[in-house]
Order: structure tokens, then C-alpha cells, then sequence
């Protein structure tokens, strides 16, 4: 079993979590997919795209953990699938997995939690993120939401485009960095008119998504539409808080 052994602040899992194996690993450009195993997953249930669990792995002082969107679970073949992407920034735990995972390794895994509930009423769906939200979004078209969906995503290249949902449109920034204006504002801005009653969903770095869900409240928020943002990781800052998420 290959250890953990960046510092940080140790996170000790719940009673109740899931002793899983890695049964397979693939890597994508800045993702890694995870295919995880085992009779624990017998009683698992993923009622809500979107939902996350919480990923541990056993260091010197206590296991330390992190929150990633559920991609895919099989309750027949008992298999739970997770997307772990690799930020510019990087991120303790997610570097780890990217370098060194292999099949064989156990993880200690909570939950899940969260999730979007889909809404009958809703007329309509906007979904906006970079390569960080991406397999929340994936998630959430591949369910099939009600009313009209649009799916925006804002990758580095082409090769970052790893999920070939013909459902959701993809922005390329054309570099890795994100520290100039998001294509995502300026999409916002150009979209036309949508009529009726409508759901937001926007997740990515966090001062983006404070500008996005400015943008999506003034433009939408007079006629009822709700608008809900995450801040999934913030510039300048490794191992962004789980709980410093931006919601609304």
C-alpha cells in the first residue's frame, strides 16, 4: 500500500466509512479516474447526480481527505467510479492520486453526500464550470434533467475534453492557467433570452464563480430563477476548504 506523507492538517474519516480497492486507474491529460471495488459497496445508494464522497488516505499523523464528485457507481458489479483532476495549482491529495495510485491500493471512502435534485418544474437547466466541475456536470447531463440543459465547461485544450457528452459544449482557454477572465463570463453574457422558469448551477474557482453567480442573479434573479454556486478551489491557495464553499 503506498502512504501518504504530505503535510497538512490530518482529517480523521468517520465511523462510517468504506475500506474500498482500486480495481483499475486511467489517466486522462489532468485527470485520473478511479475505479473503485469491494463487498463494502453492497449497501451503498447514489440517489442524486452530482453527489460526492469524501476520499482518505492513511498518512503518519491521522488519514487525510478530500471531496470528489461520484462519477459513475454500479450497485450490480459493486464498482464506484470517481474523476480526480490535477489542477495547475495542484493540490496535496489530488498530486498523490495522479502520481501514485495503483490498482491494488486501498482508500478509505464517506458518504456519499449532496447532490442536485432534479426539478420538474424547471423549464430550463444552465450549467457552467471549469475542467474542476466537469464531472459533477457530466453527472448531472447524463442523468437526463428535466426541460432544456446547457452545459458549459471551460477546459485548457482539446485533450482536457475527456468526456465526450455531445450535450455539453466545451470552451478551450487555450492554456492552463486560470488567472485572466473566465470564457465563461463572456458566454454568459451572449446567451440569448431563456424563457420560463430556469435552475443555475455553477462551480469552478471560487472568484469566478462569485463573478458568474453576480452575472446569473442580476440577469435571472428577478423572474425566480435559482441560482446555485460552489467555489470547488480558489487561486493562490492549495487544498482549498470544503467547507469554505460558495453557495447560494
Amino acid at each position: 500500500m503506498h502512504r501518504f506523507d504530505a503535510p497538512g492538517e490530518p482529517r480523521f474519516p468517520p465511523y462510517a466509512y468504506r475500506d474500498l480497492e482500486v480495481v483499475s486507474v486511467r489517466k486522462h491529460r489532468g485527470l485520473i479516474r478511479v475505479v473503485l471495488g469491494g463487498k463494502a459497496l453492497a449497501d451503498l445508494t447514489v440517489p442524486l447526480p452530482a453527489a460526492w464522497v469524501k476520499v482518505f488516505l492513511p498518512g503518519p499523523s491521522g488519514d487525510v481527505g478530500r471531496a470528489y464528485t461520484v462519477r459513475r457507481f454500479d450497485p450490480v458489479r459493486q464498482l464506484l467510479e470517481i474523476d480526480v483532476v490535477r489542477r495547475r495549482q495542484g493540490g496535496a491529495l489530488s498530486n498523490w492520486i495522479y502520481e501514485r495510485l495503483a490498482v491494488g491500493d486501498h482508500l478509505h471512502v464517506a458518504g456519499p453526500r449532496g447532490g442536485v435534485e432534479p426539478t420538474a418544474q424547471a423549464d430550463w437547466h444552465l450549467l457552467l464550470g471549469d475542467e474542476t466541475a466537469l464531472p459533477a456536470i457530466a453527472s448531472m447531463v447524463e442523468a437526463g434533467l428535466p426541460g432544456r440543459s446547457i452545459a458549459l465547461v471551460e477546459v485548457p485544450f482539446p485533450d482536457d475534453a475527456y468526456d465526450e457528452n455531445p450535450l455539453i459544449q466545451f470552451l478551450f482557454r487555450g492554456r492552463a492557467a486560470n488567472d485572466e477572465p473566465s470564457y465563461l463570463e463572456t458566454a454568459l453574457d451572449s446567451l440569448p433570452t431563456l424563457p420560463g422558469r430556469g435552475r443555475v448551477w455553477i462551480a469552478g474557482e471560487a472568484a469566478v464563480v462569485k463573478r458568474l453567480k453576480r452575472a446569473a442573479v442580476d440577469r435571472w434573479g428577478p423572474s425566480g430563477v435559482t441560482v446555485h454556486a460552489a467555489g470547488y478551489w480558489k487561486m493562490g491557495q492549495t487544498d482549498y476548504k470544503d467547507d469554505a464553499l460558495v453557495t447560494g
